[in-house]
Parts: structure tokens; C-alpha cells; sequence
């Protein structure tokens, strides 16, 4: 009976003992679970503050996430590693091809495009196409190119802009032809010979149906006119001439001859097509008018009478706008 009681005292102190044990585990446990469901909420608190935050509802905007996917067209291919060398070729995309009709088609505030609700692209937006081009080696070297070496003056940054500025007022007046534009670049630089046609001597204007009052009428230069200092170099633009009168005179509003154009004057119209133009021809002597002026050339007539055997030297001015 004494054993049993001896027994019966050593389990009663070690389930005591286990149960004090169990309970401060179990505290323990519970303490550690009260710490975490505290650690679970702030980091939910934390996430909730971060997707609320401006800068993540930014980057979240389908216009920013384009710009992000157009930079990210640009980023290096990784290669696996292989047991032989390997390259990924990676090609840059052309774009210009289609430019023309993507740059019309330009809007405020830019097209945005689509993205599935994991942030994959379904489509493209516009500035996806710009931050791409903003990749591209030509628009960096350009835009590096109009950094200078010092912190620009006052006077300086407004110089810049009004240059940027008139630049882009004088374009919105004009509707030129993409060539238009190619060979007023190679007139401005003086690239490759290619000039204004109606600047060219090679392709001088000519003179037709003269009057039979009027004996002969030569381009006023050396070269047809002997004795005479300065070269000849009739343009359309600027040209001069030696009129002489034939032995009866010339009456007064004779139409004396015509200057027919070595190029006809023509500009872009509506839609970029070429039509006929009408310059403005300015006479440098006053015995002269001018008359009929059309696209390919003008007539010159006499204000007075003239005497026969008459000589006048006499040049015109033709301004295109």
C-alpha cells in the first residue's frame, strides 16, 4: 500500500510537472502567435500604405507603364549558359517605316495601351513608340549634342528657345513634301550640288516674242556684251539685259518681249501636291513695266515711247514668297 502511495505521489508530481511545462509552452506558443498575427498585420498595414503610396499609383498608370515597356524593348537578351559559345542576336526594330502615319495619329492625352491584371502588354500606347525611339543610338547622340560644357546664361536659355520656337511657328506655316524639306537641308548645307533650280545660271531664263520695234535684247554680261566689266549670271531670280531699239522707236505700252522662266515657280498645295505659282517681278527701271506674270515667265512693256537706236540696260528682280 505504501508503494502504491509512493506510486501514485511520483505520477502526481510529474503530470504536475508536465502540466506547469505544457501551460508555459502553451504560453509561449500563444505568445509567439499573438506576435504574429501583430507581424501579419503590420506587414498588411505596410503593403496597403505602399499600394496606396503616389509614386506606386504612378507607376501603375498605363502611360508610365508604356514608356517603361518602350525603354524596356532596349534591355540586353541574357544568354543561358551553354557547353558551346552562343549569341542572341537582338535587332533593333524599325520604326521609321512607319512613322509618318504614327506621328499623324499623335494625340493629347497619348493613346495609353492595354495590360492584363498581372502587368503583361495586350497592346502598345503611344509613348511606348517615343521611349523606344529615345533608345535608339542617332536620338541620343543628337539630344547629348545640345549639352554644352557650362551652366548656360539667362540670356542663353532664351535664345535656345526662341530658336526652337520660331523654328516650329515658321513649320506650322508651311506644307511641304518630305523631299521639299530633304533639298532645303542640301540648299542650307550645300551638300551634294543640289541647289534651287531657280538660283541656277545653268538653267537661266530666255527671252521670247520680242516686238518688232525692238532690235535685239541679250543678256547684259561679257559674255554677250563686249566691252563689258562683270560676267553674266541671269537667274531667275535676279536677271539683266541689254535692250536695244530698232530705227523707227518703240511706242509707249509696247509689249517689248517676254521672260519665259528656266524653271517654272511651283509650291506645295493642299495635301503636299505641286501647283502653279505666281511670282511678284519688280523692275529696276522705271521706262519699264511689267506685265502678264504667270508661273513660266512675264512680259515687259514700255511706260513711254522710246527712240529708235535706244540702248537700256535694265534688270528684274523676281520674289517668290
Amino acid at each position: 500500500m505504501e508503494n502504491n502511495n509512493k506510486l501514485e505521489g511520483l505520477l502526481l508530481g510529474a503530470a504536475t510537472a508536465a502540466a506547469v511545462g505544457f501551460a508555459r509552452t502553451d504560453d509561449e506558443t500563444q505568445r509567439r502567435l499573438r506576435h504574429t498575427r501583430e507581424d501579419v498585420r503590420d506587414v498588411q498595414r505596410d503593403l496597403r500604405d505602399l499600394t496606396n503610396h503616389g509614386a506606386i499609383q504612378r507607376l501603375l498608370m498605363f502611360v508610365v507603364q508604356d514608356a517603361i515597356a518602350g525603354l524596356s524593348i532596349a534591355n540586353p537578351m541574357t544568354v543561358n549558359p551553354t557547353l558551346t559559345p552562343s549569341a542572341v542576336a537582338q535587332a533593333r526594330p524599325d520604326l521609321a517605316s512607319s512613322m509618318e502615319a504614327a506621328v499623324a495619329e499623335l494625340s493629347f492625352p497619348p493613346k495609353a495601351g492595354n495590360y492584363t491584371a498581372n502587368g503583361y502588354i495586350e497592346s502598345i500606347g503611344e509613348l511606348t513608340q517615343l521611349f523606344t525611339v529615345l533608345t535608339f543610338e542617332e536620338e541620343r547622340a543628337f539630344l547629348q549634342g545640345l549639352a554644352m560644357g557650362k551652366q548656360p546664361t539667362a540670356g542663353q536659355k532664351l535664345q535656345a528657345y526662341y530658336a526652337a520656337n520660331s523654328l516650329m511657328t515658321a513649320l506650322y506655316g508651311l506644307n511641304l513634301t518630305w523631299q521639299q524639306y530633304l533639298d532645303a537641308w542640301h540648299r542650307l548645307f550645300g551638300v551634294g550640288g543640289v541647289t534651287d533650280d531657280h538660283r541656277s545660271a545653268l538653267k537661266a531664263p530666255r527671252i521670247v516674242g520680242i516686238d518688232p520695234t525692238i532690235a535685239s535684247v541679250v543678256a547684259l554680261g561679257s559674255t554677250d556684251v563686249g566691252g563689258y566689266p562683270y560676267g553674266t549670271y541671269n537667274t531667275d531670280y535676279a536677271n539683266k539685259w541689254r535692250i536695244t531699239v530698232s530705227g523707227p522707236g518703240s511706242p509707249a505700252s509696247t509689249n517689248m518681249f517676254t521672260v519665259q522662266f528656266g524653271t517654272e515657280f511651283r509650291v506645295a498645295g493642299p495635301g503636299g501636291a505641286l501647283q502653279s505659282y505666281q511670282p511678284v517681278v519688280i523692275s529696276q527701271d522705271t521706262k519699264l513695266n511689267i506685265t502678264a506674270v504667270t508661273s513660266s515667265g512675264f512680259t515687259v512693256k514700255t511706260t513711254y515711247g522710246l527712240n529708235g537706236g535706244q540702248v537700256i540696260d535694265c534688270g528684274f528682280a523676281t520674289v517668290a514668297g
